[in-house]
C-alpha cells in the first residue's frame, strides 16, 4: 500500500466502495471550511441544484479536521491513505499509553497496543473504508487523562482531558453511549463504590472542569443535528439491521475465515465462514477476540479481578451488548417452538432498540470495539501478571512471542487489499474548463455509481445531481432521477408519449446539465443509451475508463409542450416501480406492484388532471 500512495485507496473493492465516500468528505471538509468559508454540512455541491442539507456530519468532526492540514499539501487520495495509516498508528500508541500507565510494564502496553489498533473488527471497517469507524485513537488517551485527573489532579490535566474529550465526542456519535458514557460511569462507580477510593474535592472540580469544557466544544456541533431529531426531520437516518448485524454468539472465538496464516495452519473452524462471511458482510459481523488476548484477559480477571472489575464490567457489558436483540449462532438466528408459536431468544439490547436516538445504531456489533478496548487493558494486565512470575531470561522472549502470535492470529487478510484509481483524463481538463454545468452521472441510482461520482468531484470540481451521503437524504423535487429517466431509450409504444428528438437536450439545458457521465459497467441497454445520447448532444467527450461522457453544448432552453418521464428501473427493485412495458388487449401498459412515480416536464407552472385508460 506504501507504494500505491497516490494511485490506490486502502479498501477492499469486495467489500465496500466507501473510501470513495470518506476521500470526498476529507476533502469537501477543506473546501467548505477554507474556500466557500461556510459550514460542511451545507452540501451545496451535491443533490444539485438543491442541495442538501446533513447536520449530523458536524458531530464526525475529529475524523476530517484530520486532514484539513495535509490537503494543503497532498492530494485527497493520499490525505485519506495517510489519515488511513495513522488511525492504526495512533489508535495503537494511545493504546500502549494506557496500558503502560495501568501495568508499569511496557511490553505489556505493547500487547494492549496491538490488541486495540489490530482487532479484526477494526481492520474488517478499515478496509471497507468506513473511516468513521476506525478513528479510535483518542478513546485510550481520554482514558489515561481520565484516570490521572481523578487520581493526580492538576489544571493541565484537566485540561487535556476536557480536550481529549471533546474530540472523542465528535468521533462517530454511536461511540457516546455505547464507548465513552458507560466507561467513564462504570470506572468511576467501581472507583468509588467498590474499590472504595477517596476522591478528593479537587480531582472533582478538575474532572468536572474537564467535562465541561468538553461538552462546551461539542455541544454546537451536536446541536443542529439534536434540533433536527426534536422537530421530527431525521427519519430518513433510520434504518435496519439491528438483527442483521448483530455480533454472532460464536463470534468472539471465530477468526478471519480468510486469515492466510490460521488458513495454512488448518486453525479456521468451519463456522468461522457462517459468523462472518468473507464478503461486505464481514465488516459488521467480523467479532473475534483472539485466543491470546482471551486467554491473558482471563487471567487477569482471575488474579485480579478486585482491582481489575472496572473493565471486566465494561468487557461483560460490551460483550453482551454487541449480540443485539436476539440471540444469533453459528451464523442463524436462534429460534423454537413452543404451543406452535416460534420465538426467538430476546437480549438485553432489545430494550434498547427503541430508546431515543439508541435506535439509529443499526449494527450492534459495532459495540465490539468498546469489548476490545477493555480487553487490550485485562490482556496487557494478563501479561504483565505473567512477566513478573517467570524467570527474568524467559519474560521478554514470552512477552515477545505473544505479541507476535497475537498480531498473527489477528490477521484478517493479507496482503492489505487496495482499489486502484484510473479517473478519465479528462476530468483534469474539466477542472479547468470556463464552460458551466453541473455533472449527472447515470445510473443515479447504482449506489457505486453514487460514491464514484463523490470521489470524481473531488478532481473536476463541479456541482453534481443526486448523490448519497450516509443515507439517502430527503430531496424535493428530485431532479436527478427525472433527469435519469429521462435519458433512459423507450420502447416505441409506452404508457406515456416518447420525448421528440431534440427535447431533451433541451429539457438538460434547462435544468443546468453541463455534462452526462454514463457509467457503462452499471448501466442496462448500454448500446441504446450510447446512441441516444450521442442523437442529443453529439459524441462522447472521453470513453476512458468504462464512462462515457458526453458534453451540453448551449442551445434552446425553452419547449412548448409537456414532457413525460418514467423512472430508470435499471437499479430499482423487482418489487417497486413500474415494470417493463407490456401489450395489453392491443395496447401499451405497464403495472405496478406497490407504487411508481411518473414525472411530468412542463415550461410553465400550470394545472391539469391526469387520466389513465385502461
Amino acid at each position: 500500500m506504501i507504494a500505491e500512495l497516490d494511485s490506490s485507496l486502502a479498501q477492499n473493492p469486495h467489500w465496500s466502495r466507501d473510501a470513495f465516500h470518506h476521500t470526498y468528505v476529507l476533502w469537501w471538509f477543506e473546501k467548505s471550511l477554507v474556500d466557500l468559508h461556510n459550514s460542511p454540512a451545507d452540501l451545496r455541491w451535491i443533490y444539485f441544484p438543491t442541495g442538501a442539507y446533513y447536520p449530523l456530519l458536524l458531530t464526525y468532526s475529529t475524523v476530517y479536521v484530520i486532514g484539513l492540514p495535509l490537503l494543503s499539501y497532498l492530494s485527497p487520495v493520499v490525505t485519506y491513505n495517510v489519515v488511513f495509516l495513522l488511525t492504526f498508528f495512533l489508535s495503537g500508541l494511545t493504546a500502549y499509553a494506557l496500558c503502560v500507565y495501568l501495568t508499569r510494564n511496557r511490553w505489556a502496553g505493547l500487547l494492549g497496543g496491538i490488541v486495540y489498533a489490530f482487532f479484526p473488527g477494526r481492520v474488517a471497517h478499515a478496509l471497507s473504508g468506513h473511516l468513521e469507524l476506525v478513528s479510535t485513537y483518542l478513546f485510550p488517551l481520554y482514558l489515561l487523562l481520565l484516570i490521572k485527573t481523578v487520581r493526580q489532579p492538576r489544571a493541565v490535566t484537566s485540561l487535556l482531558c476536557g480536550l481529549v474529550l471533546a474530540g472523542s465526542l465528535l468521533v462517530q456519535p454511536l461511540y457516546i453511549p455505547f464507548l465513552l458514557v458507560p466507561v467513564t460511569l462504570v470506572w468511576l462507580l467501581y472507583e468509588v463504590l467498590v474499590l472504595n477510593r477517596r476522591v478528593e474535592r479537587r480531582a472533582l472540580l478538575a474532572l468536572a472542569g474537564g467535562l465541561g469544557l468538553a461538552v462546551l466544544i461539542a455541544a454546537p456541533l451536536f446541536w443542529p443535528a439534536l434540533r433536527q431529531q426534536a422537530m421530527g426531520r431525521g427519519v430518513y437516518l433510520e434504518d435496519i439491521g439491528a438483527v442483521r448485524f448483530s455480533a454472532d454468539f460464536l463470534g468472539i472465538v471465530a477468526p478471519s475465515p480468510i486469515n492466510p496464516l490460521l488458513g495454512t495452519l488448518g486453525l479456521i473452524p468451519s463456522y468461522a465462514h457462517r459468523v462472518a462471511p468473507p464478503d461486505w458482510r464481514i465488516a459488521e459481523l467480523l467479532t473475534y477476540a483472539g485466543i491470546v488476548p482471551l486467554a491473558l484477559g482471563t487471567l487477569a480477571a482471575v488474579k485480579q479481578r478486585r482491582r481489575l472489575g472496572a473493565w471486566i464490567l465494561v468487557a461483560v457489558i460490551a460483550a453482551i451488548l454487541s449480540l443485539g436483540p436476539v440471540l444469533r449462532m453459528n451464523g442463524e438466528v436462534v429460534t423454537f417452538t413452543a404451543d406452535d408459536v416460534k420465538g426467538t431468544v430476546a437480549l438485553p439490547y432489545a430494550l434498547l432498540a427503541h430508546a431515543p436516538l439508541l435506535s439509529l445504531n443499526r449494527a450492534p456489533a459495532r459495540i465490539n470495539a468498546t469489548l476490545m478496548l477493555a480487553l487490550a487493558v485485562l490482556s496487557a494486565h494478563g501479561l504483565a501478571w505473567l512477566m513478573g512470575r517467570i524467570r527474568r531470561g524467559w519474560r521478554y522472549a514470552l512477552a515477545v512471542a505473544l505479541c507476535v502470535i497475537t498480531l498473527g492470529e489477528l490477521l484478517v487478510i493479507w496482503p492489505c487489499p487496495t482499489t486502484p484509481l484510473h479517473p478519465p483524463a479528462y476530468l483534469v481538463d474539466l477542472a479547468h474548463s470556463p464552460s458551466r454545468g453541473a455533472v449527472l452521472n447515470l445510473p443515479v441510482t447504482a449506489g457505486h455509481v453514487k460514491e464514484i461520482g463523490l470521489f470524481y468531484q473531488t478532481l473536476h470540481e463541479r456541482p453534481v445531481f443526486g448523490s448519497w451521503f450516509q443515507r439517502s437524504l430527503p430531496i424535493y423535487p428530485n431532479v436527478a432521477e427525472l433527469l435519469d429517466g429521462l435519458l433512459c431509450p423507450q420502447t416505441e409504444q409506452d404508457i406515456v408519449p416518447t420525448p421528440d428528438v431534440g427535447a431533451r437536450a433541451v429539457i438538460a439545458r434547462a435544468e443546468q446539465v453541463g455534462h452526462v457521465f454514463l457509467h457503462t459497467s452499471y448501466a442496462g441497454q448500454i448500446e441504446a443509451k450510447m446512441q441516444l445520447l450521442e442523437a442529443e448532444f453529439g459524441p462522447p467527450r472521453s470513453t476512458e475508463e468504462g464512462i462515457a461522457i458526453y458534453e451540453i453544448m448551449p442551445g434552446p432552453e425553452t419547449l412548448d409542450e409537456l414532457v413525460y418521464v418514467l423512472p430508470n428501473n435499471d437499479w430499482r427493485s423487482p418489487e417497486h416501480g413500474w415494470q417493463y412495458a407490456e401489450r395489453w388487449n392491443g395496447h401499451p401498459a405497464r403495472w405496478m406492484p406497490e407504487s411508481a412515480e411518473l414525472y411530468i416536464y412542463s415550461p410553465n407552472r400550470q394545472e391539469g388532471a391526469l387520466q389513465f385508460t385502461a
